[in-house]
């Protein structure tokens, strides 16, 4: 006797709700099972075929529930490897500065015993390059009290405009108030549940 075989977490979450067994979905949308080789849901679910009732709304919030999770997964995986990456970097890339800086104090100290300021070489100058003067603030809040040492950037409050417009209805010349439409928003509710084997039959020993 042949058996149909275990439908896939994926298979299940993309199916016609008309055609899917709650019992099953449920149970399926625990296991860590990603699509096999489909990037995109298949056409049925990007139709925007109106739902029915509050049943195929709650089972649409739970494919939002397992592709927020693959997402989340593939963000966590992602963040892993950058880590590792960062730190292989910043590791190699210290043993290369170190070494950098070495010869760069070498050719510096010979340089400054040459009595020269500069030196042109076949593969580059080195130079000792005069810097421009920097102010060092040392006591700031004595520095504040002097007015030609001061700068005030002037800017627009929008939260006083947003308050005058709440409480007076006044829009100052200059501006406008945008009233926004009302944003969709969803709020997912991911509670796990213990999964639910789902195993096919085994067909009935021969007699």
């Amino acid at each position: 006797m042949n058996h149909q075989p275990t439908p896939s977490a994926f298979d299940v979450l993309f199916s016609d709700p008309e055609d899917t067994d709650t019992e099953v979905f449920e149970s399926l949308i625990d296991e860590e099972i990603d699509p096999p080789g489909n990037p995109s849901p298949p056409d049925q679910t990007q139709s925007g075929r109106p739902l029915d009732n509050s049943l195929h709304a709650d089972i649409q919030l739970m494919r939002l529930i397992y592709l927020q999770e693959r997402m989340n997964e593939i963000d966590n995986l992602f963040q892993k490897e950058l880590n590792h990456l960062t730190r292989w970097k910043e590791r190699r890339q210290q043993v290369l500065q170190n070494q950098y800086d070495f010869f760069s104090r070498t050719l510096e100290n010979w340089l400054t015993g040459s009595n020269s300021k500069s030196m042109n070489l076949p593969h580059g100058t080195i130079a000792f390059r005069k810097l421009p003067p920097h102010v060092e603030i040392l006591d700031e809040q004595r520095l504040l009290t002097a007015d030609e040492f001061v700068r005030i950037k002037r800017s627009v409050d929008r939260t006083a405009i947003l308050q005058a417009y709440r409480e007076h209805g006044l829009i100052p010349d200059g501006c406008d108030i945008i009233e926004p439409e009302p944003k969709f928003t969803i709020k997912l509710n991911p509670k796990r549940k213990e999964p639910v084997n789902v195993q096919p039959q085994n067909p009935p020993a021969a007699g």
